[in-house]
């Protein structure tokens, strides 16, 4: 029978949007809108745990659980509120009031449930920390972090959304050493501050990692002048203040610069899980549009003056009429790269798997919903970390009639243009991060636009279809600056759309193949790191966990030597398989470098980590592998680093996993 929770909360809204997250975990809910009501409700229920807020319309939360208390319950209470914040007054509920956790509001329905799961397992008493089976495996340290310009920029993206972050928790230790004139609160501040520098400058933010450094200082010598008074510490907050506003503006920028542009369609006729849909998907992912049913689905899509594509992604609730919903949105403009999935209940599968496959469908989600499932699903969806959002081409040509004639055709063919002329073309390519570029190869700034995009990794694979002049001498130059495909100006714009489509269709299975590893089969260095960003994100907006940990086989070069590449391969495709059988849905497995496997494990503890990363070790270091001169074993090295622990940005975890692999 499924455990019993009270949620005590006079917002009605906020009751509505906990349940269903407390439902997707197996829970029976109950709630209650006043302290009456809650004491009433749980006499007749007996619920395992107590969720109630801080202020109820007839007593307070706290007037309630001392009541609660003195009449001999036990039960865990998770305390809510708008206003209770400050660490000090949630140690004082924990101590006094016997308070299991404090939660702030506004809280995401998602983490309350985790917090809720955690405290029931904690009653139930202690359970092995291995999670269900996983794999990890490490690399050298020598392996470069930032092969690229698009590699260091997930870096510094990354890094700035806990910049502001970090510096409040720096303010925060400032002010407790400044009112207490305490040299603990004061090493505690200088160390804040030194970590912030460090992963500052690591990132790519100079002056960011300039001002925490002063702040070090300046917190070295107050801590060092035993004769300091609170008026010495004024010059460090006027610092500190600088800092929180420089460190604001970095996140704002970067946040610009990376902001998603994928857009969702969701068509479901029961409330409850639009509602539970719209809980769990985190909003930097993707634009969420949720409407009741597969006819306003179609509607909303083909509404006049939507965007071209309108949506990037649709999930259509399983009924009678999907396949025709689907057929109606196909036939839309830019309808036919409309990425579809569909929502179904467990009871469904197979006749819901046969629907996708008709549909050419990505993604399967399934209910009851979980976080974890339709994370995954959206992403596998939308193709985050697969291919760009959205078919974007730069057109760069002086012809603003030309211009005007390609944004016409490219936008019959579902894409989109952004144009401009020759001058400033560099910038303006990078601000649009297109999918393709048109470009005049006939005018010497596009073929130096050529040349200098080629000469950048990120745009290495960019597909570039120039238009030149009719003499063969000149169409070949421009081919040589790096052109996918040189047309005659005054071609048919119909032969132009069809070079650039054969183009964007090769570089798209470029990219396909990129994904995973052709040898190992797991995700690519690249696809790794833009799923474990994503995961990233989400475990540090909910307050989980997550453990990243590299798996390194340092005798694979003896082995290549000893038995050549043949073994080398064999041995590396079949570590790639049995990583993969033994992770769940909601790891990641990646390979970092050609002798190193990355894993990300979520919500997995240090001490659970290093038990599963064991266990991996033990089954790779005991398989056997045949060979030209007889059988041969690996050996395996492995570096583990977690978040928040080690760190709480990819750069931190990555780094501090490579860095703890045996030499």
């Amino acid at each position: 029978m499924p455990e019993t929770v009270l949620v005590i909360d006079d917002d009605a809204l906020f009751r509505a949007m906990v349940t269903p997250a407390l439902e997707a975990r197996g829970l029976r809910v109950v709630t209650a809108g006043t302290g009456a009501a809650g004491t009433k409700a749980f006499d007749a229920e007996k619920p395992a745990l107590v969720v109630v807020d801080g202020l109820l319309p007839d007593t307070k939360g706290v007037a309630w659980i001392d009541a609660f208390r003195r009449a001999g319950h036990t039960e865990p209470l998770l305390f809510v509120s708008a206003f209770w914040r400050d660490a000090t007054t949630a140690a004082q509920l924990v101590k006094d009031h016997g308070v299991a956790q404090v939660l702030s509001k506004p809280i995401n329905p998602e983490a309350l449930a985790t917090a809720v799961q955690a405290q029931l397992d904690k009653r139930r008493g202690p359970v092995a920390d291995e999670p269900e089976e996983l794999i990890e495996i490490d690399e050298p340290a020598d392996a470069a972090l930032s092969k690229d310009d698009w590699e260091r920029h997930l870096f510094r993206l990354d890094a700035a959304r806990t910049l502001g972050q970090r510096m409040r928790a720096l303010s925060d230790a400032f002010v407790k050493a400044m009112q207490r004139l305490d040299v603990v609160q004061t090493a505690d501040g200088r160390k804040r501050a030194e970590q912030l520098s460090s992963l500052a400058a690591a990132s790519g933010f100079p002056e960011l990692a300039s001002a925490a450094a002063r702040i070090a200082e300046a917190l070295r010598v107050l801590g060092a002048d035993r004769a300091a008074t609170k008026a010495s510490w004024a010059p460090v907050g006027a610092l500190l203040t600088d800092g929180l506003e420089l460190a604001r503006k970095t996140a704002q920028a970067q946040s610009a610069a990376g902001a998603p542009s994928l857009r969702l369609l969701v068509a479901h006729g029961d409330a409850a899980v639009r509602r539970h849909l719209r809980a769990l998907l985190p909003r930097s992912l993707c634009e969420l549009t949720l409407v009741p049913t597969l006819q306003e689905a179609v509607e909303r899509a083909g509404a006049p003056g939507a965007a071209s594509p309108p949506f990037h992604g649709a999930l259509l609730s399983q009924e009678p009429g999907t396949r025709d919903a689907a057929a109606s949105l196909r036939l839309l403009p830019g309808g036919n790269r409309l990425a579809l999935g569909l929502i179904a209940s467990h009871g469904q599968r197979a006749e819901t798997a046969t629907v996708v496959r008709a549909l050419e469908g990505r993604a399967l989600v399934t209910l009851p919903l979980t976080r974890e499932v339709v994370i995954a699903q959206v992403c596998q969806l939308l193709g985050v970390g697969v291919h760009p959002p959205m078919l974007k081409v730069v057109v760069l040509d002086d012809d603003q009639d030309l211009q005007e004639e390609l944004s016409f055709q490219l936008a019959r063919h579902g894409m989109e243009a952004a144009c401009q002329g020759l001058g400033g073309s560099d910038d303006f390519v990078h601000a649009q991060r297109p999918s393709a570029l048109i470009v005049n190869g006939g005018d010497p700034r596009g073929v130096a636009t050529i040349l200098k995009l080629r000469g950048s990794a990120r745009w290495k694979d960019l597909p570039i279809v120039a238009l030149s002049a009719a003499n063969a001498a000149g169409r070949i130059a421009v081919l040589e600056a790096g052109a996918d495909a040189c047309l005659p100006r005054g071609s048919d714009l119909e032969e132009v759309m069809a070079v650039l489509e054969v183009r964007l269709d090769a570089a798209q299975r470029l990219k396909e193949r990129e994904v995973h590893d052709g040898l190992t089969g797991v995700f690519g260095r690249r696809a790794f790191l833009e799923a474990l960003a994503q995961r990233l994100g989400s475990v540090r907006r909910n307050q989980r966990t997550l453990s990243v940990a590299m798996l390194s086989l340092p005798g694979l070069a003896e082995l290549n030597a000893a038995q050549g590449y043949l073994a080398v391969d064999h041995a590396l495709r079949s570590s790639g398989a049995l990583l993969t059988e033994r992770l769940r849905v909601e790891d990641l497995c990646g390979r970092w470098s050609p002798g190193t496997f990355a894993l990300a494990l979520q919500d997995c503890r240090p001490e659970a980590a290093g038990v599963v990363v064991r266990k991996l070790t033990e089954q790779l270091e005991g398989a056997s592998f045949p060979g030209r001169q007889g059988p041969f074993r690996l050996r395996v090295a492995a570096g583990i680093a977690s978040c928040p622990d080690d760190g709480s940005t990819l750069l931190e975890l990555l780094a501090g996993a490579l860095g703890k692999v045996p030499r």
